[in-house]
């Protein structure tokens, strides 16, 4: 069957579809961290339950689209930047996360719960404070050790609902935070990646080393290259009107030729007779053909 031309939305839908495996495989790798890492005790006391994992998992399933939609054919430069910046993002807000747990949470004793302390004390806690001798003061979250066993560890007691609302927002910002800018790093990597094209397989061609000392071979010059010499250009012939000859006209007068014996003979005779005018071979030619002198006439028997 035959098939139309390809068009824009059908590249698109080949683009989408080499992307999903990577985007799966990013999206699964970084989903499966909060898993791990709530095990470990660092992940918020609130909200409790699943709830903070399925937020953790949209945030960076929001960042990873935003990447692919925005940065997926950016340049090596911005690429770069953004996980350079990404990357830092993720050590601020893991070291900010680590300091608020360490500050603000507490483990219950032989109990695997936690609770969030706050920074302001109630009235109630207050009074219990000097009941017992002791001096509230502003520090936070100050002497909570007694009261919260007083309070059988219900920190809404302890300290006010505004100053523990704070604590545990800065404590799921900081979470968030951290794993959004790790999803922000992986998806600008692969999405550069994506477009690299792959390396040759196989071993590099091994490298000789440079020889050095009696080892190295002496340079032998190589011939000079000879240009071949030019061919003559033809001279080009005016060419002439008919009717005329093809020769050159010589300028220079004709040089006669050395006359024989007989010819010097008869030109001498005629030099005797008075006859200056065959002293060149062209007059004594004519004179020959014109017939024999006067002297040899007489000498020819009748």
């Amino acid at each position: 069957m035959a098939t139309g031309p390809r068009t824009g939305l059908d590249e698109f839908m080949d683009d989408v579809k080499r992307v999903r495996k990577m985007a799966f495989v990013a999206a699964g790798g970084l989903l499966a961290i909060p898993l791990g890492v709530g095990l470990a005790g660092f992940s918020p006391p609130w909200p409790p339950g699943p709830g903070l994992t399925v937020m953790t998992s949209l945030v960076e399933l929001v960042v990873l689209v935003v990447v692919f939609q925005l940065l997926h054919r950016a340049e090596r430069s911005t690429a770069n930047k953004v996980v350079v910046a990404s990357a830092v993002l993720v050590f601020l807000f893991s070291i900010l996360h680590l300091v608020l747990n360490a500050a603000f949470v507490y483990p219950i004793p032989n109990n695997d719960n936690r609770v969030v302390m706050g920074c302001g004390l109630t009235d109630n806690a207050r009074l219990i404070l000097k009941g017992d001798g002791q001096t509230p003061t502003d520090e936070c979250p100050g002497e909570f050790t007694q009261l919260l066993s007083a309070s059988q560890y219900e920190p809404e007691k302890i300290w006010t609902r505004f100053s523990l609302t704070g604590i545990k927002a800065a404590l799921v910002l900081t979470w968030l935070g951290a794993f959004a800018s790790l999803a922000s790093m992986v998806g600008v990597f692969v999405s550069f990646q994506r477009r690299q094209p792959a390396q040759p397989e196989g071993p590099p061609a091994p490298t000789e080393p440079p020889e050095t000392g009696d080892t190295a071979k002496p340079k032998v010059p190589r011939p000079a290259k000879r240009k071949a010499p030019r061919a003559a250009k033809p001279e080009t012939v005016a060419p002439q009107a008919s009717g005329t000859s093809n020769k050159p006209e010589s300028t220079a007068r004709p040089v006669p030729d050395k006359p024989n014996p007989a010819t010097a003979a008869a030109m001498a005779e005629a030099r005797e007779s008075g006859r200056e005018r065959f002293e060149t071979p062209e007059g004594l030619f004519d004179a020959l053909e014109s017939g024999p002198g006067p002297k040899e006439n007489a000498r020819k028997p009748s």
